[in-house]
């Protein structure tokens, strides 16, 4: 390769300006490098432009005075430039070797960019870098160490078939200026074959944006093919299950009880409970909220009242929440390890007017005393829940009234409640059973807390399917071979 020295200039007195002008950058951009090698190996994936667009780009080229390098240099760097999510990096463009300072801003046209970037080829041409890897060493502390950055270029190939050398780059994009019909991407097994391959398509998506509309900023216009817009826009999106929309959370769990009221429906430790039983307390506790509710405030319970449960984990935590569905509110966990004044700030925010716990957790909510909140304690008061009926409530609410109340961590500020409608939960648990392929004989793990999100889907798409659901205690939650043994207990 012939290069131009800089009159008067040495290669060594080249290096000591590179050495300066870079100082400020890094020569690694960071990039999605997930392949498994070390970066020894080569492969090569070929482009080619669709006959329009390539007439596209020689007519551009022609009107703007500019020739095809620039064309593509410029678009190679904007590609690489959005894809580090950087707001400069260097790119070295192979012939000569010159590294380029890469920047552009949302108001700069593809022309300007051009313009800029050829006036930095020029200039830097005149001061040929002799050796690239002596340049790493001055300034690429570090380089090799840093496994999520590649080095990256771009070069003009008089012949793609002849043998090239591609160290040290890590990823090359390669063209003859003579053939604008296609061009080539050469990476490393650093580098994902997908990965590389999609580089490849948005670079053409973005030179079909650039030539369409020349006046916008190249960093602006988008790069997702009509293919990706699909599956990011609608088929990632398509999670819409057909149910009845006018349908309850317990009335699909009273429908699953009916088609396998003998299916173990939730083991803890050593206790089980099948979906016959599991209906039967959630009845007698639901009805024992609206009796407990009309005997404090002497009118009936309301759709959207909110409950609060603060209960340990284990069988009576599912009662908890049927029960809470089943009398037509909304169930808020009340988590017993929290302190005293989060728990109180969460019941005085929601305006709940009651509270279902056990005895072991009766202490944490002393703070309750000094209100007119109700306390059930469905262990302690079991004597008096099961007087009720454990026939099915009447339905009160509708599938757009709320299903539980979870509040953030405040960690942000002032902790808020999110209020999640029935008929929201079970889209999701239909969606779940549907891709989870959850049935009547799935054992479905319930691993995180109730105070959080996550629970939800494992609770509901497995009791809304006739599954066992298998809730973890707290010490098994911190054992991850305990969590998952070889086999399953039998039910």
């Amino acid at each position: 390769m012939t290069t131009l020295n800089e009159p008067g200039k040495s290669p060594i007195a080249n290096l000591d300006y590179w050495k300066s002008y870079l100082e400020e950058s890094s020569l690694q951009i960071p990039l999605y490098l997930s392949g498994k090698g070390d970066g020894s190996i080569y492969k090569t994936i070929h482009f080619r432009l669709k006959p329009e667009l390539q007439k596209d780009a020689e007519r551009f080229t022609a009107s703007n005075n500019c020739s095809t390098t620039s064309l593509l240099t410029a678009l190679w760097a904007t590609l690489v430039l959005r894809y580090a999510d950087q707001d400069n990096i260097v790119l070295f463009s192979s012939v000569p070797v010159v590294p380029l300072k890469v920047t552009i801003s949302k108001e700069t046209c593809i022309t300007e960019f051009i313009t800029s970037l050829v006036s930095q080829i020029d200039e830097g041409g005149k001061r040929s870098l002799p050796d690239i890897d002596k340049l790493i060493d001055l300034l690429g502390s570090g380089f090799k160490a840093n496994v999520q950055s590649g080095l990256v270029a771009i070069r003009e190939a008089a012949n793609q078939s002849a043998p090239q050398q591609f160290e040290p780059y890590d990823l090359l994009f390669e063209f003859a200026p003579e053939d604008t019909s296609s061009f080539r991407i050469i990476f490393n097994d650093r580098f994902e074959e997908f990965y590389v391959k999609l580089m490849g398509e948005h670079f053409m998506t973005l030179l079909e944006g650039v030539l369409s509309n020349p006046l916008a900023s190249p960093y602006s216009i988008p790069i997702t093919t009509p293919a990706e817009n699909q599956r990011i826009l609608y088929d990632f999106n398509n999670s819409d299950i057909n149910f009845n929309e006018d349908i309850t959370l317990q009335q699909l769990f009273e429908e699953q009880v009916e088609k396998t009221p003998y299916n173990i429906a939730v083991i803890y430790k050593d206790e089980a409970i099948t979906y016959r039983e599991l209906n039967e307390k959630a009845n007698r506790l639901g009805h024992a909220i609206r009796g407990h509710y009309r005997t404090i405030y002497k009118e009936e319970i309301l759709p959207d009242t909110p409950i609060g449960i603060c209960m340990d984990r284990g069988v009576g935590m599912i009662v908890a929440i049927m029960g809470i569905l089943k009398a037509g509110c909304a169930y808020i966990p009340i988590d017993p390890t929290y302190p005293a004044d989060r728990l109180r700030f969460m019941m005085d925010d929601a305006l709940a007017p009651l509270v279902v716990t056990e005895m072991a957790n009766l202490d944490k909510l002393l703070f309750l005393n000094e209100t007119d909140y109700g306390i059930i304690s469905l262990d302690g008061g079991w004597g008096v829940i099961s007087k009720y009926s454990d026939k099915n409530p009447e339905l009160i609410n509708n599938s757009r009234n709320l299903a539980y109340i979870i509040y953030t961590s405040g960690s942000t500020g002032r902790p808020k409640g999110a209020m999640i409608e029935h008929r929201s939960v079970i889209n999701y648990a239909f969606f779940a059973k549907k891709n989870r392929q959850i049935s009547p004989d799935s054992h479905v793990l319930q691993f995180s807390s109730i105070n959080f999100d996550m629970s939800v889907g494992d609770i509901f798409p497995a009791l809304l399917s006739g599954a066992t659901l298998y809730i973890t205690h707290y010490d098994l939650r911190m054992d991850p071979e305990g969590t998952f043994p070889a086999s399953w207990p039998e039910d």
